[in-house]
């Protein structure tokens, strides 16, 4: 089987539904125990996920630029949310890194939705989407890395986290340079790991 040539369609499904399961499985959590914020903060994070990345995956059948505003805004904000949920279960959302990330997810979402709403192509809007998603994770992964009370598996989290960061640049610079027509279904290297590592934090993230 070739690595680099995954079908993006059945990546896209597993992620879908994996958000899903997992956002069950929370959701029956709270039921049986105490509501913790974090846990609800990361339950509303795989909700939204789910929701955007099925827009997303509509967006073609149902054109229009307000529909892609609204998909990737709702991943980038679900994508927040998980990482608020992981700096709260650490005990580093001081009242400042919260002022300072509230701060930096609105203005990396709008910087997102003006290059949409200019009418850049979509591979631009990948370029624009990366970027944004590293920024949105870069504050919290230096704080949790800075930690030194992180456990082990809090640690294999941020690893995680920082090989989907560097994979993520790679896919802007490769989208940028080499492959101005990339599209959210193409299948270069670049993009096919992206999602095999998105599809991975998923579930490491979902084990903390």
């Amino acid at each position: 089987m070739d690595l680099f040539n995954i079908d993006m369609q059945t990546i896209l499904i597993v992620l879908v539904l994996g958000h899903f399961l997992t956002g069950v499985l929370i959701a029956s959590y709270t039921v049986r125990h105490n509501k913790d914020k974090s846990v609800n903060l990361f339950l509303m994070s795989k909700l939204l996920q789910l929701v955007a990345w099925i827009i997303l995956a509509f967006k073609n059948a149902v054109p229009g630029i307000l529909l892609i505003c609204v998909g990737n805004s709702m991943v980038f904000f679900g994508a927040s949310c998980e990482l608020v949920a992981f700096l709260i279960l650490t005990d580093l959302y001081s009242v400042a890194v919260k002022r300072a990330y509230r701060i930096l997810v609105i203005v990396s979402i709008s910087a997102f939705n003006i290059v949409t709403l200019t009418g850049a192509n979509e591979g631009i809007r990948i370029v624009a989407a990366s970027l944004v998603t590293v920024s949105i994770m870069t504050l919290p992964v230096y704080k949790i890395l800075r930690n030194k009370d992180s456990s082990a598996l809090q640690k294999i989290i941020v690893a995680f986290y920082m090989i989907t960061m560097v994979s993520l640049l790679c896919r802007a610079y490769a989208a940028f340079v080499f492959v101005r027509n990339m599209t959210l279904w193409s299948t270069n290297i670049t993009n096919t790991w992206m999602f095999l590592l998105l599809y991975l934090v998923m579930i490491v993230g979902s084990m903390g």
